[in-house]
């Protein structure tokens, strides 16, 4: 689990929302949309608004290997929470 943007980089303001990443195990794939919609019942009772983006280990390495620019801004923003 990563946290990425503008929270992560300390410029976040009062409506930014919480950015998520989560890298599951390949096996786990079919969880994803499970995963990302926590963050709308999260968003019903918290006062930030999270944005939970799912990928597996796969998706995640393939991103990598094609020069994925948000993959790039992520890990330059990246902070590990798990």
């Amino acid at each position: 689990m990563l946290i990425y943007g503008s929270k992560a980089r300390g410029q976040a303001h009062a409506e930014s929302d919480l950015d998520v990443l989560l890298i599951v195990k390949n096996e786990a794939g079919t969880l994803k949309r499970e995963l990302r919609r926590i963050g709308y019942l999260l968003a019903a009772t918290a006062d930030v608004l999270p944005s939970i983006l799912a990928y597996t280990q796969e998706e995640w390495e393939s991103r990598k290997r094609s020069g994925s620019t948000f993959r790039q801004a992520v890990e330059r923003d990246a902070v590990r929470v798990l």
